[in-house]
């Protein structure tokens, strides 16, 4: 009966807050604390259930997970046999009582009035696609400024962007798209999880919230944050090389490859002719803008406001970034193709790990 009328609308809506864990003892317990605190404040704690999926973790994770607990807060710890993220991610298949699934990292937390800005956009629109600002957990002296800047839904000005550290999803949204693919193992679920719904011709307008704000461990230096968009540049060109056509994918490379020589011609003509390096230079920089002109203004319009941690200099590193991610798509492009189109359409359930008695 109960069913029948959440499918009806005479129910409110209830959500399963799913944090997945793998070796984050050090910041597990903060971030419960930090959920069940934000779900008290909600008025409405009785319409959560914050689980923990520990991934067989080596270290004292599933002991922090397991004797955590948050009255009224329902809450409860599960363990899994170790698999990829994205599998870890589909343990909402072990419930069936939930109308949205919202999925946080272990090792960041969330805002206070995250839980109600929730509640509140639910209740107002019923979106299926939900998604919110993710903030710099510790407050350092170092660049975590550009972690800041870059993992901000709303610069993209794009409804099929997600940052999994804050997301959350309608239960007829991921029944619909049979839950998260199994393509990469440490990043890109997410991505893969849209491509594969908008394959399927499912809706996958990304409805973005300012005020639903969570939190993540950054690491505070450069190196890591280039590194990941070499990396992200080499999953990107796997996946465009099995869905768009040839033509496309040629102009595609064209494009990255101009692109890349612009910077590079740029560089080596600095002692030759500053005006043909500055030249070269700004026709490099103008292929970036011309393709993506709303992300390059919000970036900077973000970097100049005093509200963030980021720097003009965190904005450049931003700008490098296109150049690194070049690099790796094309890295990709010239390999062997790992991933086939039958992975998109995957999706498995976690196994439950056995538990010591």
């Amino acid at each position: 009966m109960k069913e029948i009328e959440r499918l009806q609308g005479n129910l409110p809506s209830t959500i399963l807050v799913m944090v997945c864990a793998y070796n984050e003892e050090k910041y597990l317990l903060s971030c419960l604390e930090s959920i069940a605190s934000s779900v008290r404040l909600s008025g409405a704690p009785h319409r959560f259930r914050i689980v923990c999926v520990d991934n067989s973790s080596t270290d004292n994770t599933w002991d922090v997970a397991h004797n955590f607990s948050a009255p009224p807060v329902r809450y409860e710890a599960i363990k899994i046999q170790h698999s990829p993220l994205c599998v870890s991610r589909n343990s909402y298949k072990f419930y069936s009582d939930f109308d949205y699934v919202a999925y946080l990292d272990a090792d960041g937390g969330v805002d206070l009035r995250w839980a109600k800005s929730l509640l509140d956009t639910i209740d107002s629109t019923k979106p299926d696609i939900i998604s919110g600002p993710v903030l710099n957990l510790l407050k350092t002296d170092n660049q975590s400024g550009l972690w800041e800047v870059f993992y901000d839904s709303s610069i993209y000005g794009s409804d099929d962007y997600l940052i999994g550290a804050n997301m959350c999803f309608s239960s007829v949204f991921l029944h619909s798209a049979d839950g998260f693919p199994q393509v990469f193992e440490p990043r890109g679920d997410e991505t893969c999880l849209l491509l594969k719904a908008k394959l399927l011709g499912l809706d996958v307008n990304v409805n973005y919230h300012k005020n639903i704000i969570a939190y993540n461990h950054f690491p505070d230096g450069k190196k890591d944050f280039l590194k990941e968009q070499f990396y992200d540049g080499i999953r990107s060109s796997q996946i465009v090389r099995l869905w768009t056509k040839h033509n496309v994918n040629f102009l595609n490379v064209s494009f990255r490859l101009v692109r890349l020589l612009g910077l590079l011609s740029s560089l080596i003509l600095v002692p030759i002719s500053c005006l043909g390096a500055v030249s070269c230079f700004l026709v490099s920089i103008c292929l970036i803008f011309l393709r993506h002109p709303h992300f390059i203004i919000r970036v900077f319009k973000k970097v100049i406001q005093r509200s963030n941690a980021a720097s003009l200099i965190d904005g450049l590193a931003v700008l490098l970034s296109f150049y690194v991610f070049d690099l790796g798509f094309l890295k990709g492009f010239l390999s062997k193709n790992p991933v086939s189109k039958e992975f998109i359409f995957t999706s498995s359930c976690p196994n439950r790990a056995m538990l010591d008695d």
